[in-house]
C-alpha cells in the first residue's frame, strides 16, 4: 500500500500529470475489481452504489486537461465515468456493466481506509484517465479518424 499512497501523492490537483502513473494506480485495483465483480452482490445494488459514488465525485469537479495553449481542452472526469456506466451494457452486456460498476465501487472501497474521499477521488480520476487514454482515445482514433486533426496548430 505504500506504493499506492506514494503514487497518489504524486498526482496533483490537476489531472494533466503523468498518465502512466494514473494507469498504474488504476491497475493496482485489479484484485479489488475482480473480487467485487465475482461476488454475489446484486447487480442492481452494485449499479446503484456506483451511481451514488459518481454523484459524490461530480462535486469534486475533476478535469483531465490535455493539449497546449492558454486554454487547453479538458474533459470532466465524472462525466466520463457516468457515461461509461450508462452505456456499458450497450458495449459489453451484463458483464461489461458489472465490470464498470465494480471498478467504481473498488475505488470507493480502497479510498475509505486511506484518508477517505481524497484517495477515493484520486482513484476515480485515475480510472477515468485510464479509460480515456487507454480506451476511448484509441477507439476515437480507430473508428472516427476524421475527428482527429493531424495539424492542430493550422486551425
Amino acid at each position: 500500500m505504500p506504493e499506492l499512497a506514494r503514487r497518489l501523492e504524486s498526482l496533483g490537483k490537476s489531472s494533466n500529470t503523468d498518465i502512466s502513473a494514473h494507469v498504474a494506480t488504476f491497475d493496482d485495483l485489479g484484485i479489488d475489481i475482480s473480487r467485487i465483480e465475482s461476488s454475489d452482490t446484486n447487480q442492481n445494488y452494485l449499479i446503484s452504489s456506483a451511481r451514488q459514488i459518481l454523484d459524490n465525485f461530480s462535486k469534486a469537479e475533476s478535469l483531465f486537461i490535455y493539449g497546449p495553449g492558454d486554454q487547453p481542452p479538458s474533459i470532466k472526469l465524472d462525466k466520463v465515468l457516468s457515461a461509461m456506466l450508462s452505456h456499458a451494457h450497450d458495449c459489453g452486456g451484463q458483464e461489461g456493466l458489472r465490470y464498470i460498476a465494480s471498478a467504481i465501487v473498488a475505488c470507493h472501497e480502497r479510498g475509505q481506509p486511506n484518508r477517505g474521499g481524497l484517495v477515493e477521488f484520486k482513484l476515480l480520476e485515475s480510472m477515468a484517465i485510464t479509460m480515456i487514454t487507454q480506451f476511448l482515445f484509441l477507439c476515437a482514433f480507430f473508428f472516427f479518424p476524421h475527428l482527429i486533426d493531424p495539424n492542430p496548430s493550422s486551425s
